[in-house]
């Protein structure tokens, strides 16, 4: 019995689909590995399987273009880490403008808000702009390694640096 290639790749879809919903779906991940060989293709790796997938995020009915080790975009809450810096840019007004920049300690990426225009998918992200309400305890923590939790946001005006700021709710030295 001969299936198309489409049809070997949907089953392999709704089959990921099933590994994702429960984490440790053992059934589903036989099925996979022992699908390709099944049709006489290539073993796929059940991880480029599960990269692409578009999820719902549950709380909030945001739809992203999920990487399974990347973070995403608000509304969810991260916690990154690294050296905090402060820097002049150049705005597009040609006025100087001085920011707190976050030298993550690991580079990162994040998933893609099918959502919002200015939240695009970004990897190996290594400086991260911070958007902060409290500037005198940023500045007390400049040069230091510290860790900082908030919501992730794509820049998107001419005060914003980086592809990637951090709307700051806690800033700490680490």
């Amino acid at each position: 019995m001969k299936i198309s290639y489409f049809a070997c790749l949907s089953v392999l879809f709704i089959l990921g689909l099933m590994l994702w919903q429960g984490k440790n779906n053992v059934k589903a991940q036989e099925a996979i590995v022992q699908l390709p060989a099944t049709f006489g293709l290539q073993t796929l790796q059940i991880a480029d399987l599960e990269n692409e997938i578009a999820k719902p995020n549950t709380n909030s009915g945001i739809i992203f273009r999920q990487t399974r080790s990347c973070l995403n975009y608000e509304p969810e809450i991260v916690s990154l880490r690294g050296r905090l810096v402060r820097r002049t840019f150049i705005n597009a007004s040609n006025k100087r403008e001085n920011v707190f920049l976050l030298e993550l300690s690991k580079p990162i990426c994040v998933n893609e808000d099918l959502n919002n225009e200015f939240n695009l998918q970004q990897k190996n992200v290594q400086r991260i702009q911070l958007a902060l309400s409290d500037y005198r305890k940023a500045k007390k923590l400049v040069g230091k390694l510290v860790e900082a939790k908030g919501t992730l946001f794509g820049g998107h005006t001419q005060h914003h640096f980086t592809a990637v700021l951090l709307s700051v709710n806690q800033i700490k030295a680490i």
